[in-house]
């Protein structure tokens, strides 16, 4: 067997501490650094870092109540908006549901409802952020994620459900930043 020259050194080295160490003269060939014999450890004393109380509270019933509502709402309208020849009178029914359950929410805000229930402001973000997701991008007469109006007469109630929601949604943004934090 051929050793390359840095393995002969390396079993050399080898060599040498095992009999250095197997003799005993006592020496560690790696000894442990030693804390000086001057200076005593003095390590500060423990500390207890305050957290604050964590509260974890199940979100707000109310709020949950009537965004269940609004979100059948205008699940319901955004199906009948998909259905061809559309149904003026039910859209227009539908349509006017989703705004009386708007103004509803928007009632309630105005009364301080929801506080009353013991809303948290995150409740109320959480409120807006979904009722942003279901009035979708752009303005009210953009299409955005809502189906088009196959006729004239079904674009009006799409655009005042749209409007309604909107209107809505600011004031939930209203609601969440100018609500007392709990």
């Amino acid at each position: 067997m051929s050793y390359s020259f840095a393995q002969q050194l390396e079993n050399e080295l080898e060599r040498q501490l095992e009999q250095s160490h197997a003799e005993g003269d006592g020496e560690d060939p790696f000894p442990w650094p030693q804390w000086p014999t001057g200076r005593t450890f003095n390590p500060p004393p423990l500390q207890t870092i305050p957290t604050g109380s964590f509260k974890t509270s199940p979100p707000c019933e109310a709020a949950l109540a009537d965004f269940s509502k609004l979100t059948l709402a205008v699940g319901d309208l955004k199906n009948l908006l998909r259905q061809t020849p559309p149904n003026v009178r039910l859209i227009s029914n539908r349509a006017d549901i989703v705004t009386a359950l708007a103004r509803q929410v928007v009632a309630r805000l105005q009364d301080l409802f929801y506080k009353k229930q013991a809303c948290t402001q995150q409740d109320l973000a959480a409120f807006a952020s979904t009722v942003n997701t279901m009035r979708g991008p752009g303005t009210d007469t953009d299409v955005g994620s809502w189906p088009r109006a196959t006729s004239a007469g079904a674009l009006g109630p799409r655009k005042q459900a749209r409007e309604s929601l909107r209107h809505l949604l600011n004031w939930l943004r209203r609601a969440a930043r100018e609500f007392p934090r709990i």
